[in-house]
């Protein structure tokens, strides 16, 4: 599919939701702000959502849906994202974390069973999690035991989205009492055709962020498992949960950066009209460059989430240091962009109503959008036990940059489901770009210097990281692997800025790259005026009704 359809879509989308700021507009923030202050999920906004039939952006093409690349989904939820985050997290996400486990490993049947449900605007939900076992799906006690003839499904998942409306469960359940990786699997489970008592709905959790949010438990209490509503072979399931995750990390970055774009426009409408000092607040020199800082990390944001999203179709058996790198950035980044602005609203970050009593609901929102799926000490774990290989085999430049990871636009082969692996195995053909840009001729002095800086930092990890013994490739290793893990992270999301804007202004790239501190710094460099400027000069062109002339 071209971009110019994937852009229709999500524009035809916007168009029936409206301006979030345009006041007059019945679905707009006055709206959402009543229904989150009710925590119930913006009902007139899932009314719109299932006539658009988003349930099929969901579903790939070959089964009747929309899916054909995650960059074109990305495009089409940070619509949905911008305009209220519980409608993304509560009428999609959740559906789609439970179907990318049947598309990854799912028979034909359950294929065409899930897919019929989403095209229907049916919701899936997805029951992963034990509260006393964490992130830890290996220790998960939800299990399928023989039962007579058949088998039967016992025990309690907690904090599910859309427990109590779900049309269909994926849950991840034991069925080997043997230790290891072999003793899961995915079960799909019917709660309408239930037999009476079997599956129990838990009393909702309220929260603070995403206070709309359906959460809740549910009891299996010998529940009926048929042979063919288990989800791929039996015991593989931890590894169809860690193949699915790479595309469900990347597209959740990718459109929470949605929630990002509409608290930057927000903070530019304010900003523009309020008078001090004898002038527009826009005007200080202070307010400019925490407004610039802030969009440079939306940019960052995007183009590292777009980027991945090209690397699962381009290179899938990669994809699992792209998905965890781009989840644990993007979540850190977006927060730290968001508390810049709060700076820049002061009081008005936290008011409860106006335009800017929205801002307040997606900070809130934002932090419970973070943890969502996958933590980002989840996200460094699925890196840090990869640590060595990547230094030896990729690290020193012997990989090739894939140069369609930055041509965005174009078409891409079908999401290649099957071909998802649960390690790179040593392979990374994108990060080691920073090498190759260092060898050549920049035109500016100061992006030269910072290509050097990125390409210093590889050659520094990929001498540390190579000999790293194996207690410190593990979840029990001591802060300093952590460290290393972030220390990458910054490096590849520098490659990706590299690759995807190298060919702009040198100035621009240069800023993007400040945002991202090497060696384990925690403060980026500020930035100079003329960054600054460049910045609020594309800041201009992108909200021209919101930033004025």
């Amino acid at each position: 599919m071209t971009a110019e359809a994937v852009g229709t879509r999500a524009a035809k989308l916007r168009a029936r939701l409206g301006d979030l700021l345009d006041p007059d507009n019945p679905l707009g923030y006055a709206s959402v702000l009543a229904a989150d202050e009710r925590a119930e999920m913006f009902a007139e906004g899932e009314r719109k959502l299932d006539e658009f039939g988003l349930g099929a952006e969901f579903v790939p093409a070959e089964l009747g849906g929309r899916l054909r690349g995650l960059d074109e989904l990305i495009d089409v939820l940070r619509v949905v994202y911008g305009h209220d985050p519980c409608l993304g997290a509560g009428y999609g996400v959740s559906s789609f974390i439970a179907a990318t486990n049947v598309w990854t490993a799912g028979s034909a049947e359950q294929r065409a069973d899930v897919a019929s449900l989403l095209l229907d605007n049916g919701k899936l939900a997805t029951a992963y999690n034990e509260l006393a076992h964490g992130n830890d799906l290996s220790a998960c006690e939800v299990a399928v035991t023989s039962h007579g003839n058949g088998r039967v499904l016992n025990g309690r998942k907690e904090v599910i989205t859309n427990a109590a409306r779900a049309d269909a469960f994926v849950v991840f359940a034991r069925t080997s009492q043997k230790p290891g990786s072999r003793s899961h699997t995915p079960i799909l489970v019917d709660p309408t055709t239930a037999p009476p008592g079997t599956v129990v709905t838990l009393p909702r959790y309220r929260t603070d962020g995403l206070r709309g949010l359906p959460l809740a438990g549910v009891e299996f209490r010998d529940h009926p498992v048929p042979d063919d509503r288990l989800i791929g072979e039996p015991g593989h399931g931890l590894e169809t949960a860690l193949r699915a995750f790479q595309v469900t990390r990347i597209a959740l970055s990718g459109m929470a950066t949605g929630l990002l774009d509409t608290a930057l426009r927000i903070t530019l409408r304010h900003v523009s009209r309020r008078a001090l000092y004898g002038g527009a607040v826009i005007n200080l020199p202070l307010i400019r460059a925490q407004l610039a800082a802030a969009y440079a990390d939306l940019v960052v944001c995007e183009t590292v989430a777009d980027v991945a999203a090209r690397a699962v179709h381009l290179t899938p058996a990669e994809a699992s240091i792209p998905a965890a790198s781009t989840k644990y950035l993007v979540s850190g980044l977006v927060s730290r962009a968001l508390g810049g602005l709060a700076a820049v609203l002061g009081a008005y970050s936290y008011v409860r109503n106006g335009e800017t009593g929205i801002f307040q609901k997606l900070v809130r929102d934002a932090k419970s959008v973070a943890i969502v799926h996958a933590s980002r000490v989840a996200c460094q774990q699925t890196i840090l036990p990869q640590l060595v290989l990547l230094a030896r085999r990729s690290w020193h430049g012997e990989a090739t940059p894939v140069e369609e990871l930055f041509h965005f636009g174009e078409e891409l082969p079908e999401l290649p489901w099957d071909r998802l692996s649960v390690s790179a195995k040593g392979i990374d053909r994108l990060t080691p770009l920073v090498l190759r840009e260092a060898d050549r001729d920049q035109p500016d002095v100061r992006l030269r210097r910072m290509v050097t800086d990125f390409a210093g930092e590889l050659r520094e990890l990929a001498g540390e990281c190579a000999t790293l013994p194996m207690a410190q490739l593990q979840p029990t290793a001591g802060p300093h692997s952590y460290e290393l893990v972030s220390r990458f992270i910054n490096v590849t999301a520098g490659a990706a800025c590299i690759g995807r804007w190298r060919d702009r202004d040198p100035v621009y790239v240069s800023a993007l790259l400040s945002r991202l501190p090497l060696r384990g710094k925690r403060r980026c460099a500020p930035f100079d005026e003329e960054q600054t400027e460049r910045l609020i000069t594309d800041m201009r062109k992108r909200y021209p009704n919101d930033l004025p002339n």
